[in-house]
């Protein structure tokens, strides 16, 4: 067979080359088989597929392997399958692709697996998927990892989305993230979760945002945190929302901090709320002030309640109102007091009516000091009731008159030393 000339191999019979032995066929010399032509090569039996040595193989032109029964495929040894060169392993069809074994695909080298092409890899099947290696995943180009469709990102195993490298996880197109499973998500290590592009964090669904861990949460970096939609905010747990670093608190813009759902609001720790930034508190919501917990109004600082601005200062519950603590009350700005409602201004307990400054006493609104309870009235020091302008007093109503007349009490005579006449 060595001295076979390439006509005299053309010309070789489907019954004679099909009748070779062993012997005679790996007899042939390697720069003999490109002689063959592709039906001789079709007409091979998968014996004889399988008796080709490494050099015969590595000698096929990237026209006879593309030529290849699957049966044929399916036959080749892991030591023949090692011994494509990248350019025959480039010239394997989807089909061919599509047909080697988990055994197969399990001992491919680094350099076959650079030599995949995009639609070699996206004619990998789910089997071929799972049996890939963790040393092959890594192995990879990150671009090539781009190249997956993304129903075959979500074959990949647990094991296997941990391997993938930071600059293969960078690579991961939208379209692929949104189809990473709960288990997938949750395989994330902190470093991989690190690397994720503000895109990739957009792509995330509602569902795959609710399966982050509470360490996941505290790997996300600044630009993550701000990548966050209205969406994915308002799906995040409590423990996920417990799990927020100050810095990542803060880290948050005044819009995101607004979409939290009032509920979520309740969720956030104390060092959560005393890490809020004053444009943060000065963005939240209505309803979100209102959900506010007793324990949280406390948590504010002093700079904090000054960010409130009157809107949100009219939506503090008679609950809210009486929590605050002589600190937080002396901390109101003019402004601030001016926003109070009837109902707000009875709500104020006799020590924080005590307590409130004499500038914060001078910027009572009438109408807000007709709102004074007796008890109240009876709770302002001198100094306070030396506060009140005979404008304002005579223009509280009949009923507040009323109760200071009934007093005869020190109240009453401070506001006589003033001057204050009654109607």
């Amino acid at each position: 067979m060595p001295l076979f000339t390439r006509e005299q191999i053309k010309a070789l019979t489907t019954e004679q080359i099909q009748a070779l032995t062993v012997e005679e066929f790996k007899s042939f010399l390697a720069t003999q088989i490109p002689a063959f032509d592709i039906n001789q090569i079709k007409a091979l039996t998968t014996e004889q597929i399988s008796w080709l040595t490494p050099e015969q193989i590595q000698a096929l032109t990237t026209e006879q392997i593309s030529k290849l029964t699957t049966e044929q495929i399916k036959t080749l040894t892991t030591q023949q399958i090692k011994a494509f060169t990248s350019e025959q392993i480039k010239s394997l069809t989807t089909q061919q692709i599509s047909r080697l074994t988990a055994e197969q695909i399990s001992e491919l080298t680094t350099q076959q697996i650079h030599a995949f092409s995009p639609w070699q890899i996206s004619a990998l099947t789910l089997n071929q998927i799972s049996d890939l290696k963790v040393k092959q995943i890594q192995t990879f180009w990150p671009m090539q990892i781009s190249w997956f469709i993304p129903q075959q990102i979500s074959w990949l195993t647990a094991k296997q989305i941990q391997a993938l490298t930071t600059e293969q996880i960078s690579e991961l197109t939208p379209q692929q993230i949104q189809t990473l499973t709960r288990q997938q998500i949750k395989a994330f290590t902190t470093k991989q979760i690190k690397v994720l592009t503000s895109q990739q964090i957009q792509a995330l669904t509602t569902e795959q945002i609710s399966e982050l861990t509470p360490q996941q949460i505290q790997t996300l970096t600044r630009q993550q945190i701000k990548a966050f939609t209205t969406k994915q905010i308002k799906v995040l747990t409590s423990q996920q929302i417990k799990a927020f670093t100050t810095k990542q608190i803060s880290e948050l813009t005044p819009q995101q901090i607004s979409w939290f759902r009032p509920y979520q609001i309740q969720a956030f720790l104390p060092w959560q709320i005393s890490a809020l930034t004053l444009n943060q508190i000065n963005n939240l919501k209505v309803e979100q002030i209102s959900a506010l917990t007793l324990n949280q109004i406390n948590d504010l600082t002093a700079e904090q309640i000054q960010a409130f601005s009157p809107e949100q200062i009219s939506e503090l519950t008679t609950q809210q109102i009486q929590t605050l603590t002589t600190q937080q009350i002396q901390t109101l700005t003019t402004q601030q007091i001016t926003a109070f409602l009837l109902w707000q201004i009875s709500a104020l307990t006799l020590n924080q009516i005590n307590n409130l400054k004499i500038e914060q006493i001078k910027a009572f609104l009438p109408w807000q000091i007709s709102a004074l309870t007796l008890n109240q009235i009876n709770a302002l020091t001198a100094q306070q009731i030396q506060a009140f302008t005979t404008t304002k007093r005579k223009l509280m109503n009949e009923a507040t008159i009323k109760i200071i007349n009934k007093t005869n009490g020190k109240n009453y005579e401070r506001l006589q030393q003033k001057n204050f006449t009654i109607i």
